[in-house]
C-alpha cells in the first residue's frame, strides 16, 4: 500500500492510552504515520481509562492537533455524558486554539 490507499482517523484519547501502556511519545508514531492521517478523533481521558472527556485547554495534544500539517484535517469531537453546555465551550476552545493556523 502507498499513502493514497489507506487514511487514517487518529483517535487522541487511544493515542494517550496507548502512550501510556506502551511508553513512547507521540512524535514518534506520527512520524511515522502523518502521511496517511485524514482526521482527528478528539476526546480527553486521565491515560488509563478511555473515558471522553471534554477537550482540556492546557493538555498535551493540543500541539499535535494544530500542526500545521493537519490543518485540513477533520476534527471530531467525540465526548460521553457532557452537557450542552460544555459542548459548546468545547467547541469554542477548539476554534481558539485552532485559529493560530
Amino acid at each position: 500500500f502507498n499513502y493514497n490507499d489507506i487514511k487514517i482517523n487518529l483517535n487522541i484519547g487511544h493515542l494517550n492510552l496507548a502512550m501510556n501502556s506502551f511508553k513512547f511519545k507521540y512524535d514518534s508514531l506520527v512520524k511515522i504515520i502523518d502521511k496517511y492521517i485524514i482526521a482527528f478523533e478528539l476526546s480527553h481521558n486521565n491515560g488509563i481509562n478511555d473515558e471522553h472527556k471534554p477537550l482540556e485547554n492546557e493538555a498535551w495534544y493540543w500541539e499535535l492537533i494544530s500542526d500545521k500539517r493537519f490543518k485540513n484535517c477533520l476534527k471530531i469531537l467525540e465526548f460521553r455524558n457532557t452537557s450542552i453546555k460544555k459542548l459548546e465551550n468545547n467547541i469554542k476552545l477548539l476554534k481558539k486554539k485552532l485559529n493560530v493556523l
